[in-house]
Parts: structure tokens; C-alpha cells; sequence
């Protein structure tokens, strides 16, 4: 549940950021984010909810909470593995 709460949070703003983004005067000329970036972005992403997660299962004392933020880890370091793979 709390995992479910942090990614809404965590994709409404990516939502509104490239929202913003393509907004007439945000940026000048083209903008193209390579697909490293893109995987990049979603492992810090993940490592940010699981910090939440981390968090809070220690403040509540909650071994899901602790689980679920092992495995976002986990999944991070994959996209970052990843990431440095699709590099040129």
C-alpha cells in the first residue's frame, strides 16, 4: 500500500515534469533524452521509494515495508546496470 502511495506520488511529478517540459519556452531547440537517461531516471526513481520504504518500516516496525524496499533496491540496481549497458 505505501509503495503503491510513494509511485503515484513519484510518477505525478514526472507526469507534471515533462508537462512542463514541453511547454512553449521551457527549453530551446530539440530535446532528445537517450534511452540510458531514461532507465537511469527510473532507477532513481525506484531508489527514492525505497528509501521511503526503508523508512517507514523502520519507524513502524513493518518487515513488508523492509521487504519492499529491498526489493525496489534490488530492481534499481538492475535498471542501473542496464543503464550502463544501452550507453554508447
Amino acid at each position: 500500500m505505501t509503495a503503491t502511495a510513494v509511485s503515484i506520488a513519484v510518477n505525478l511529478r514526472s507526469i507534471l515534469f515533462f508537462t512542463a517540459l514541453a511547454s512553449s519556452g521551457a527549453a530551446e531547440g530539440a530535446l532528445v533524452l537517450s534511452k540510458g537517461l531514461s532507465v537511469r531516471d527510473a532507477a532513481f526513481q525506484l531508489f527514492g521509494m525505497a528509501a521511503m520504504c526503508f523508512c517507514l518500516g523502520m519507524l513502524l516496525a513493518h518487515l513488508a515495508l523492509l521487504g519492499g524496499a529491498f526489493f525496489m533496491t534490488a530492481t534499481g540496481v538492475g535498471y542501473l546496470r542496464k543503464s550502463r549497458a544501452l550507453r554508447p
